[in-house]
């Protein structure tokens, strides 16, 4: 996955600078269950992370919870997606860590 460069403000010169990156996460499930607190907080504490939206809108680090999660088959069955942004190795990083979280108990 290629992450291209977002245009960042012009500063005083007027050029903008190409210099960030961004994704937006559509997190899967291979089960009907739960997305643990702990995946979760997991998740918060990546460095390009910025905010949950879909079905995880209005979660932040200060109200994780578990969620409950159905078995992921298309768009409208993924228990939610990540926004994240920052440098584009961080976010590369933060996506396959995203999908590690996924795959070794983020969900029970």
């Amino acid at each position: 996955v290629k992450f291209a460069g977002l245009r960042r403000a012009p500063d005083d010169s007027g050029v903008a600078q190409v210099g960030g990156g961004a994704a937006v996460v559509f997190l899967r499930s291979d089960i009907d269950g739960w997305m643990t607190r702990r995946a979760l907080q997991a998740i918060v504490d990546l460095r390009t992370f910025r905010r949950f939206e879909r079905r995880l809108l209005g979660l932040e680090a200060n109200n994780l919870r578990a969620v409950s999660v159905q078995r992921t088959v298309d768009l409208g069955t993924s228990p939610g997606s990540v926004v994240l942004h920052g440098r584009h190795a961080d976010v590369h990083a933060d996506v396959a860590e995203i999908r590690r979280i996924e795959a070794s108990g983020g969900y029970v």
